[in-house]
């Protein structure tokens, strides 16, 4: 009787109800368990720093709005977690749990998509629900470390944007099959998909991209009669033009005014490899030992499939083991030919779309091709509703286990220490408050590990320790989360302007920095001071300076692991007054002001102005969630710097109707032209209808010679 009643759960048009109930289950036991082990390392550490700061400071409209807490200020990351139902529902919650909510909501969407996927190609219910259970539980940490390394350990927001792009092909499969009205529904449906993607990440569905292009070709390939391919040729192209028209000049002015486009050969390059198809195969990592196997066995089951089926799921696993064959080519002849690349490994974010497919066929190899037949249906449900309950065998506590410490020193939530609580207090940011500085930590500069050329990694790999010691890196999210801005920047996407910076005047002439983060090696005061720095973190005393504070992370060696901070009295928090500015043609030539303490000038500037500025009385910044007021008073006409990163994205509005123009100075800061009183709102606003103006600062990059600037 209990047989008869399964039978006929797993039968109906339900049949899905009941293994996702008991996945949803297992996932909140396996993640609550192991919660601190969600998010994985560096990339984990970020994202629920990122949430926990956009929540606080991001504005609520959509697009991407000014990050004070890194850099000079300067765009957020774009990756728009407000947007994202994973991290919506997770910052409601308590901030220990927040991982949890986050994996839970993720680990969902791409079961759900996943089973659809399947279904949209043919596949039987038994290859659907293996599919998602097998791409689910391989990459995400129902097992710690994760069984395929840590890309969607560490990155599982990831999941969400594998299932937009997973949805929006299924959607373009079913056009063309029923009637023209279910047509345009699945077209709005695709639009809304890949409109949510492209703003909420776009980075991502640029990646994504090249998968739906592949796909989208082998369903129009596995139409069944010419009406259905026109009608899936016709949709193709009105969804093409149409996110063209919305996010392509967008992408373009995102894209282009990167530190990549304008200073390739600063960055370090590593030496480019056929491993770099799919994270599946990358080396290196704790885990990883069942992605060659995940990886193996679904290039096996697509050509079982192209084999043994028909129809849907026969073309598109041929489409599946071409574009493998297409990327391994590519990789091959660029490993041959002894390539080395500073950017992203392309391959392995855009074949990670590709993990529905990976895991549908190899679903098929294990169980699709025999299990989805009458005979074993009837106990073969219940194995694999069943069968992912013995990972729970596997649960521990995997910060008790002390070699995983060492692995992943960054807890969630960061630590409160002395040091924290101390730069809180003193340049800490606030609703409405009055900007107060900004700190650089330049420990781990010259740290021990002399195998590691790079001062990035070096510096990396000590606040880690730090991390280890003490629960707080002291030098990235350790001071985002608690409100406490810094120089360090983590983005690809900030200002290339900002670059020279860092590797002209605050690091060696030999030292290689990277894509994401900056790197800040030298200790310069008066630099530091015109970029409103109040603190630096060391490792080693200074000459001739006494520390404010210094913390011993470790009492038991505390030559080694003592931060030892500094303050810059002098730091221009509020901006400084120029009155005999240079006026100069070129970044290069702002770039050997700024290195020259003995200049007769004291600032440069790229526009005329009047010749007898003089200096104003008070000058403040003011730091709002959605923008910036900078007050000002002076008895004439007044040129006021401003330790704020310029760009053309700032919407300026100057209260009370005076005059006043906002204008580029020095290398890449801002600063008021005014007469009098000045009260201005600087809004930075970066969105599929306001991109026009990074196009304004690339053309400012082209026209100021940026990728020209040497080194003083």
């Amino acid at each position: 009787m209990k047989s008869t009643i399964f039978s006929t759960i797993v039968r109906s048009r339900y049949w899905w109800a009941l293994p996702a109930i008991s996945f949803a289950a297992l996932s909140a036991v396996n993640f609550s368990y192991m919660r601190d082990a969600l998010f994985y390392r560096s990339d984990g550490t970020y994202l629920l720093a990122l949430v926990t700061s956009q929540k606080k400071w991001m504005s609520p409209e959509i697009g991407f709005s000014l990050n004070f807490l890194q850099g000079l200020g300067d765009i957020w990351v774009p990756t728009a977690t407000q947007l994202m139902p994973g991290f919506i529902l997770a910052s409601l919650a308590d901030i220990e749990w927040m991982p949890v909510i986050a994996s839970l909501v993720f680990a969902l969407e791409f079961f759900f998509s996943t089973i659809v996927l399947a279904r949209c190609l043919g596949a039987g219910r038994l290859t659907s629900l293996a599919a998602a259970l097998i791409g689910a539980l391989l990459t995400l940490p129902y097992f710690v470390p994760a069984l395929t390394g840590q890309r969607i350990w560490g990155n599982p927001e990831f999941m969400e944007a594998i299932a937009a792009s997973t949805l929006a092909l299924c959607a373009f499969i079913a056009i063309g099959r029923t009637r023209t009205r279910t047509d345009a529904i699945l077209v709005l449906t695709i639009l809304v998909l890949l409109g949510h993607f492209a703003i909420a990440q776009p980075v991502l569905a640029a990646f994504a991209s090249v998968m739906l292009l592949v796909f989208g070709l082998a369903a129009v390939a596995a139409a069944k009669d010419n009406s259905e391919r026109l009608r899936k040729s016709a949709a193709a192209a009105f969804v093409s033009l149409t996110l063209a028209a919305a996010f392509l000049a967008y992408g373009y002015a995102l894209f282009y005014y990167a530190r990549t486009t304008f200073f390739w050969d600063d960055l370090v390059e590593q030496p480019v490899n056929w491993t770099h198809q799919s994270f599946l195969i990358l080396t290196g990592g704790p885990g990883a030992g069942a992605g060659p196997y995940l990886w193996g066995t679904s290039l096996a089951g697509a050509v079982l499939v192209g084999w043994r089926e028909r129809g849907r799921l026969r073309i598109f696993a041929i489409a599946f083991l071409l574009f493998i064959v297409l990327q391994l080519s590519i990789l091959l002849y660029a490993q041959i030919g002894g390539v080395k690349w500073s950017g992203p490994t392309i391959g392995t974010y855009v074949d990670m779309f590709c993990l529905p497919f990976y895991a549908i066929f190899s679903a098929y190899l294990f169980v699709g091709w025999w299990i989805d037949s009458p005979r074993p249906f009837r106990w073969a449900m219940p194995g694999l509703v069943l069968l992912p309950w013995a990972s729970v065998f596997a649960l521990h506590h995997p910060y008790s286990d002390s070699q995983f410490r060492q692995e992943n020193p960054l807890r969630w939530p960061p630590r409160s220490t002395s040091l924290v609580e101390l730069l809180k207090s003193e340049i800490g940011l606030e609703e409405g408050a009055v900007f107060r500085g900004r700190v650089v930590n330049l420990s781990g500069t010259d740290f021990e590990h002399h195998d590691v050329p790079l001062p990035f990694s070096r510096q990396y790999i000590y606040s880690e320790d730090i991390s280890f010691r003490t629960g707080n890196d002291h030098r990235y999210w350790g001071m985002w989360y608690f409100d406490i801005p810094t120089l360090i920047e983590i983005n690809p996407f900030s200002s290339p302007f900002f670059h020279v910076i860092n590797s002209r005047l605050l690091s060696a002439r030999t030292e290689k920095h990277v894509r994401v983060v900056t790197t800040v090696t030298r200790f310069e005061p008066r630099l530091f001071a015109m970029l409103g720095v109040r603190f630096v973190i060391t490792d080693h005393p200074v000459p001739n300076l006494a520390p404010k504070s210094r913390f011993v992370a470790d009492p038991e060696d505390p030559e080694k692991w003592t931060l030892f901070l500094y303050e810059i009295r002098d730091a221009k928090t509020g901006g400084y007054w120029s009155t005999s500015p240079a006026l100069v043609q070129t970044t290069d030539a702002a770039t050997r002001w700024m290195a020259d303490p003995g200049s007769s000038n004291d600032a440069t500037i790229y526009e005329h102005v009047p010749p007898s500025l003089v200096a104003g009385s008070s000058s403040e910044i003011r730091v709002f969630r959605d923008r910036l007021v900078v007050e000002a008073k002076s008895e004439g006409t007044s040129l006021l710097i401003l330790p704020v990163e310029f760009s053309h994205c700032f919407d300026v509005d100057i209260v009370g109707g005076k005059q006043a123009r906002f204008q580029r100075a020095n290398v890449n800061q801002g600063a008021f032209l005014f007469t009098g009183q000045l009260k201005a709102e600087l809004r930075y606003r970066f969105s599929p209808w306001h991109f026009r103006c990074r196009l304004d600062d690339i053309a400012d990059a082209q026209r100021l010679q940026l990728s020209n600037v040497g080194w003083p």
